[in-house]
Protein backbone atom coordinates (compact mmCIF):
# COMPACT_ATOMS: atom_id res chain seq x y z
CA UNK A 1 0.00 0.00 0.00
CA UNK A 2 1.52 3.20 -0.67
CA UNK A 3 2.60 6.01 2.20
CA UNK A 4 1.41 9.41 2.02
CA UNK A 5 2.45 12.96 4.07
CA UNK A 6 0.66 15.18 4.42
CA UNK A 7 1.98 18.81 5.61
CA UNK A 8 -0.66 21.53 7.14
CA UNK A 9 -0.26 25.15 6.76
CA UNK A 10 -2.92 26.40 9.26
CA UNK A 11 -2.60 30.58 8.48
CA UNK A 12 0.66 30.67 10.13
CA UNK A 13 2.90 28.33 9.80
CA UNK A 14 3.19 24.83 7.67
CA UNK A 15 3.39 21.80 9.44
CA UNK A 16 5.65 19.07 8.05
CA UNK A 17 4.28 14.98 8.30
CA UNK A 18 7.05 12.91 8.95
CA UNK A 19 5.16 9.87 9.55
CA UNK A 20 3.26 9.89 6.90
CA UNK A 21 0.15 6.84 6.68
CA UNK A 22 -0.26 4.44 4.17
CA UNK A 23 -3.32 5.12 2.21
CA UNK A 24 -5.18 2.61 -0.15
CA UNK A 25 -4.56 5.16 -3.65
CA UNK A 26 -4.25 8.71 -4.22
CA UNK A 27 -7.45 9.19 -4.70
CA UNK A 28 -8.34 8.16 -1.27
CA UNK A 29 -5.03 10.74 -0.57
CA UNK A 30 -6.88 13.42 -1.63
CA UNK A 31 -10.05 13.26 0.17
CA UNK A 32 -8.00 12.59 3.51
CA UNK A 33 -6.13 15.81 2.49
CA UNK A 34 -9.87 17.77 1.99
CA UNK A 35 -10.93 16.45 5.23
CA UNK A 36 -7.84 17.57 6.99
CA UNK A 37 -8.70 21.20 5.64
CA UNK A 38 -12.22 20.80 7.02
CA UNK A 39 -10.58 20.09 10.27
CA UNK A 40 -8.00 22.81 9.98
CA UNK A 41 -10.71 25.00 9.26
CA UNK A 42 -13.19 24.00 12.15
CA UNK A 43 -10.27 24.46 14.76
CA UNK A 44 -8.50 27.76 13.54
CA UNK A 45 -10.37 31.10 13.81
CA UNK A 46 -8.78 33.50 11.49
CA UNK A 47 -7.42 36.31 13.27
CA UNK A 48 -8.12 38.93 10.59
CA UNK A 49 -10.48 39.37 7.66
CA UNK A 50 -8.64 36.81 5.39
CA UNK A 51 -6.67 33.11 5.94
CA UNK A 52 -5.35 30.70 3.79
CA UNK A 53 -4.94 27.13 4.80
CA UNK A 54 -3.67 24.15 2.75
CA UNK A 55 -2.66 20.50 2.95
CA UNK A 56 -0.01 19.50 0.27
CA UNK A 57 0.87 15.38 -0.07
CA UNK A 58 3.71 14.00 -0.68
CA UNK A 59 4.46 10.35 -1.83
CA UNK A 60 6.98 8.02 -0.66
CA UNK A 61 9.74 9.86 -2.53
CA UNK A 62 9.14 12.97 -1.21
CA UNK A 63 7.33 14.42 -4.63
CA UNK A 64 4.62 16.36 -3.87
CA UNK A 65 1.67 14.90 -5.56
CA UNK A 66 -1.47 16.91 -4.48
CA UNK A 67 -1.59 20.80 -3.10
CA UNK A 68 -4.75 21.56 -2.28
CA UNK A 69 -6.33 24.85 -0.20
CA UNK A 70 -8.91 26.61 1.65
CA UNK A 71 -9.37 30.32 1.58
CA UNK A 72 -11.49 32.29 4.46
CA UNK A 73 -12.60 35.44 3.44
CA UNK A 74 -14.51 38.04 5.64
CA UNK A 75 -15.81 41.47 4.06
CA UNK A 76 -17.52 43.31 6.31
CA UNK A 77 -21.16 45.37 5.11
CA UNK A 78 -22.11 48.47 6.57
Amino acid sequence: MPHYYFDTYDGREWIIDDTGLEIENLEQARKDAHHALADIAKDELPEGEEMRMAVRVRDEAGEVVIDTALDLKTEKRA
